[in-house]
């Protein structure tokens, strides 16, 4: 199993989990925005950058013993306009089934928020979709690999036009607007949506959108390959990374990995939680074959569950040894023991170093800039999400509010 992070890069697994080892330390970047198999060939992985401080395409061939740097359309030149400086967040990557020399690859910033397709493996790109939309997913008809569908939704500045479900019959050369009782563009100005497909039935799939300004998500599927669509239940909330999925055994059973995790057994009609315990903000998934065992990819790391149709979803922590937490910037050092340090992460709490190279949350998080005092470094300061500082007195055994005063 692999797991691409935002911030610790890619780890691998060759015990399901039990123990997890980098990939990608001595890479170009560590910031991952999508990942991908080679649909023919397990030994290739693609894995792209997530902008800001990363650009292009990775690419290993031996299953990620080494690696090499496409750049394609993607990086440079650096431009102080973009909000992503040199490169493209790149969110989805797709290998055509049959067609190990066949990609599809969605940005959504940077220099581009478009979809490009090579046919030679990544030597030279064509630009198939470019409105201005965010490429949130590619699906490929895991039987006819000339049939593709895309999400596109979601632009800079309310500048993306034709927003909506796109599908090709010709491996991602010409695209179309899917209609059938989907939302109209006119509807979708700036908004967001997310696809999936059934990997048992690829002509059932599923599309969530959400309204602009954060409205209630809406759920259509079509079982005619989008020729038309009904609209059914939807879920409290929508996708974030990990999206609308089915269960490759089932087109009836459909999850989508929000902040909580939902689950359907009907093909939308109804939605329950499976989350039970596991950490929020659901980031990707990954079946094991044709079978109901997931792995899930959250803001709090990598969970398994041997059943994700069982009436109560049990799930198994897997982050032994899986080091991919996000510091925030403000990281506070010690001022004479180097190795006591304090720091603010994302959704993981305020962590503290000590002299054992062990990290403990000692304190709320999100949690962003920390401080400990030059003079008297028992005391030491966490700053969380709304403006919750807090402080400690005996070294980080103990934190408590420290913002009496401020409005």
């Amino acid at each position: 199993v692999y797991t691409a992070s935002a911030g610790g890069g890619l780890w691998k697994t060759t015990d399901a989990g039990s123990s997890w080892t980098p990939q990608t330390d001595q890479q170009a970047f560590t910031e991952d925005g999508s990942l991908t198999m080679d649909p023919n060939n397990p030994n290739v992985l693609y894995l792209g950058g997530s902008g800001e401080y990363a650009g292009g395409i990775l690419k290993s061939s031996n299953a990620g013993a080494t690696w090499s740097l496409i750049t394609g359309p993607f990086v440079g030149p650096f431009d102080a306009n973009e909000y992503f400086g040199g490169s493209d967040l790149i969110r989805s990557i797709a290998g055509q089934p049959s067609n190990s020399s066949g990609m599809l690859v969605g940005t959504s910033g940077g220099h581009s928020w478009a979809l490009y397709r090579t046919a030679d493996g990544g030597s030279t790109w064509t630009t198939v979709i470019n409105n201005n939309a965010a490429i949130a997913d590619i699906h490929f008809d895991p039987n006819d690999s000339n049939i593709v569908y895309a999400a596109v939704c979601g632009g800079y500045a309310g500048v993306a036009v034709n927003e909506g479900i796109y599908k090709s019959i010709d491996g991602g050369i010409t695209w179309s607007l899917l209609s059938g009782g989907l939302p109209s563009p006119s509807q979708l100005s700036n908004a967001d949506c997310r696809l999936g497909i059934s990997p048992s039935s690829p002509s059932v799939l599923a599309a969530i959108f959400r309204g602009p300004n954060g409205e209630s998500p809406a759920v259509f599927t079509t079982n005619n390959a989008g020729n038309s669509w009904v609209q059914v239940a939807s879920p409290p909330d929508f996708p974030h990374g990990a999206g609308i999925f089915f269960s490759p055994a089932n087109s009836n059973v459909i999850l989508v990995g929000a902040a909580d995790f939902y689950r359907s057994m009907d093909g939308g009609m109804t939605w329950q939680s499976i989350l039970n315990g596991i950490h929020v903000d659901q980031g990707a998934f990954a079946w094991l074959g044709d079978t109901n065992q997931l792995y899930v990819g959250n803001d709090g790391g990598v969970f398994y569950t041997p059943d994700a149709t069982a009436a109560v979803v049990n799930w198994t922590n897997l982050n032994n040894g899986l080091a991919t937490l996000r510091l925030y910037p403000g990281m506070a050092l010690h001022p004479t023991d180097v190795n006591i340090a304090l720091a603010g992460t994302q959704d993981e709490g305020t962590i503290l170093s000590n002299d054992s190279l062990d990290w403990n949350t000692v304190a709320c998080g999100d949690s962003a800039f920390a401080a400990i005092d030059p003079v008297y470094p028992s005391n030491m300061y966490a700053n969380c999400y709304y403006a919750s500082i807090q402080k400690s007195t005996d070294g980080g055994a103990l934190f408590g509010s420290a913002i009496n005063g401020i409005n």
